[in-house]
């Protein structure tokens, strides 16, 4: 006999990949660091993953981070397949977020979700908190891109 029981509904899950990218190595670590509990630096580049939950979706994202040295072989490692990328900042400064910027462009072309996080002298609670926000923002934006996307029909 049948259970009664209405099948349980499994959340659609995706896997994105981040870029985080910015001039200052110690904050880029420091990012990753608050935003993964695990980071492994690799030749200078700095890899890590963190788990989303929606409310309709799990996300997984691989985080990667170029370091300075070798940077045109970082830069196209980690932007290679990104989906989305953070500009870290200490401070705001159009010039050096307009260099990023071009970079994604021409590393992804357009229509890449592209944020800026400020994070001031130094990584505090409420930076934490708000860094996470901008995740959950990145991947919402990520999950709702892929949702719209028409399915083809034969």
């Amino acid at each position: 006999m049948p259970s009664e029981e209405p099948a349980k509904q499994k959340k659609p899950r995706y896997i994105f990949k981040i870029t985080v990218v910015g001039p200052e190595d110690a904050l880029l670590r420091d990012v990753l660091t608050n935003l993964n509990e695990n980071i492994v630096i690799v030749d200078g580049v700095t890899i890590g993953s963190t788990r989303v939950e929606l409310e309709e979706s799990r996300v997984s994202t691989l985080m990667m981070s170029p370091g300075r040295s070798a940077m045109n072989l970082m830069l196209s490692l980690t932007f290679k397949g990104a989906n989305a990328v953070i500009i870290a900042l200490r401070e705001a400064d159009p010039q050096i977020e307009d260099k990023y910027r071009n970079e994604i462009r021409e590393a992804l072309g357009e229509g890449r979700p592209t944020r800026v996080f400020l994070a001031g002298p130094r990584i505090t609670k409420k930076k934490k908190e708000e860094l996470l926000t901008l995740l959950n923002e990145i991947a919402a934006d990520l999950v709702s891109e892929r949702q719209v996307k028409p399915k083809r029909t034969v």
